[in-house]
């Protein structure tokens, strides 16, 4: 068939299909039309219908065929509803942490805090997709006495406030530093986000309130949830500091060697979701071991059964590394699920002179951010269509020679070539081009298997 015909026939089957609806409507106006015809004069007669002995019957069947077409027509809108064919994106980075020389750089010399140079060069990125989401590993501090770094992280709110203004819409709170700052801690930093009318997920104000957040994101409803790992003890440790029930009841957690509560919670939240409208569903989980490239065997049937129950990608956090991305299908084949098991770090003060106890070899530098590309079809229907990935990098340098004041940036990675030039920094190319390919080291065999998973050919 040449192309003309191809496209007169798709023609006219848009015609077809844009008439088909609007006739059988037609009909059934007039249907009702004809019907409130017959039964108008004997209103005007003063009698009722029904009570007119010789029109009773008709009187009744007509009422009957008028609810009958009244109720098809009905039933034909709802049939007849379509959604308007939409593409939207997601973009999700590591961990947010504030290691005190970070704290220390952004003291301004009235005592305040400004931390918009740390997101000067990597603002664009985290500004680009329709929605960007992160994990702030931390809790908001009212006293600036409290402001601390390792190990117990307590921020000023001009943190939050400067991820947010970098392009971020939704952090994740549910991470093993949000009890830092205690109970006050707590509900300081969910005082502060509401305050500022900031989004936030994986705490809540009251028990009542959703374990989960939904973002209409172009006509799309996203839903998300977040969940961090408990450390051991009786009742509920985190990072190990006792969680008073009352608060217990507040943070999305779970303990790693009891998973079934999990699983308990996490299927209802997915109901719940769905029941408000979710389309597609983005699991943040903040677990696994500090320090290592790959993921334990719970965290994989841990994955293997969110996406059995329905989640549609997972975000995970916590080593300070990148691990690795997976396609998880679920146990009956009716579905994928895209994973990365940890996005590594954002922001930190973790740099590879510092860490070569923990983790050498300049892993906890890195961080990416992933794209998730998703696409409505006109019945409705999100899929996940494709997958992006551009690796980040925190970079370090004295402020001035021979003191211990610094500049801090996160940097994007997707031209290491040309990175002094765009960003004025010089001297940095070798130590940006190792980050890169540590992380494509990390997550670039997944990376390619996703990306042919959900369709996607892009190359970063």
């Amino acid at each position: 068939m040449s192309d003309r015909n191809k496209r007169d026939v798709s023609l006219a089957k848009a015609f077809s299909r844009s008439f088909r609806g609007p006739l059988k409507y037609m009909l059934l106006i007039i249907l009702i039309l004809l019907a409130a015809a017959a039964i108008l004069p004997a209103v005007r007669a003063g009698r009722s219908v029904p009570d007119a002995a010789g029109d009773a019957d008709t009187a009744d069947g007509l009422r009957g065929a008028i609810s009958s077409a009244v109720s098809e027509t009905a039933d034909l809108a709802a049939a007849r509803t379509v959604s308007e064919e939409t593409d939207i994106t997601i973009g999700c980075t590591g961990a947010m942490i504030m290691h005190s020389p970070i704290l220390e750089a952004a003291e301004q010399p009235d005592g305040s805090y400004d931390f918009s140079s740390v997101f000067r060069f990597i603002t664009p990125y985290y500004s680009r997709p329709d929605f960007m989401t992160c994990e702030l590993e931390a809790a908001v501090a009212s006293d600036p006495d409290t402001y601390s770094g390792h190990p117990m992280f307590q921020i000023p709110g001009s943190l939050v406030t400067a991820i947010a203004d970098s392009g971020v819409d939704l952090q994740f709170l549910a991470t093993n530093h949000i009890y830092d700052g205690r109970s006050e801690g707590l509900h300081f930093t969910m005082d502060f986000f509401e305050e500022n009318g900031l989004a936030y997920t994986g705490v809540r104000k009251t028990p009542e309130a959703p374990r989960w957040y939904i973002a209409d994101i172009k006509g799309i409803k996203v839903g998300f949830f977040n969940y961090t790992l408990e450390s051991e003890g009786d009742g509920t440790w985190i990072n190990a500091l006792k969680v008073s029930d009352d608060d217990a009841k507040l943070i999305n957690s779970f303990w790693p060697e009891q998973r079934e509560p999990f699983y308990q919670e996490a299927r209802i939240t997915i109901e719940e979701l769905r029941q408000a409208g979710a389309q597609f569903i983005i699991a943040d989980m903040h677990w696994g071991m500090e320090y290592m490239l790959e993921p334990f065997e719970y965290q994989k049937e841990m994955a293997q059964t969110l996406c059995n129950m329905g989640v549609n990608a997972l975000i995970g956090g916590h080593p300070h590394c990148e691990e690795p991305i997976s396609v998880v299908e679920s146990t009956d084949g009716s579905s994928k699920m895209f994973c990365i098991y940890s996005v590594g770090n954002a922001m930190s003060n973790q740099m590879e002179e510092f860490m070569l106890m923990d983790m050498a070899g300049g892993y906890t530098e890195d961080g990416v951010i992933i794209t998730l590309h998703l696409h409505q079809s006109a019945d409705g229907s999100v899929s996940l269509s494709g997958v992006d990935a551009t690796p980040t990098w925190m970079y370090r340098s004295r402020t001035e020679e021979g003191t211990w004041t610094y500049d801090f940036c996160i940097l994007p990675l997707d031209d290491v070539d040309g990175l002094e030039k765009s960003t004025g920094l010089t001297g940095i190319q070798e130590r940006a081009a190792a980050s890169y390919e540590r992380t494509m080291s990390v997550i670039g065999g997944g990376l390619a298997e996703a990306r042919q998973a959900f369709a996607v050919s892009s190359e970063n």
